[in-house]
């Protein structure tokens, strides 16, 4: 919706939350969520679902992107809101979660 709309209108946003960032819209972190959180997330899903080796790493590393974008967001728009401290800590599930799949992985294949 923010590369659709990147004024952020559509969603409630106002563009005066970019005051201390360096984009004037919401375009370029709209790319960017696209991309990285929602191919990364598409990939993750994919892998789980194809029971593929790798589906722990992914799941992982989804969480630190989902983590990173959110303490980058707020860092950046110098503010907290209570939607960034649930992605922030749903980012930090899929981290568990995927660590915790890893390991029953190798325990399996002991």
């Amino acid at each position: 919706m923010l590369i659709a709309d990147p004024s952020g209108r559509f969603l409630g946003l106002s563009t005066s939350l970019l005051a201390s960032t360096p984009f004037e819209s919401y375009l370029i972190p709209g790319m960017i969520l696209f991309i990285l959180l929602g191919g990364g997330s598409f990939l993750t899903i994919a892998a789980i679902i194809r029971i593929v080796w790798v589906s722990p790493i992914l799941l992982a590393a989804n969480g630190v992107c989902v983590t990173t974008w959110i303490i980058i967001q707020m860092k950046l728009i110098e503010t907290v809101l209570p939607q960034q401290l649930i992605v922030g800590f749903i980012g930090l599930i899929l981290i568990a979660l995927g660590v915790l799949q890893w390991d029953q992985r190798s325990e399996t294949h002991k």
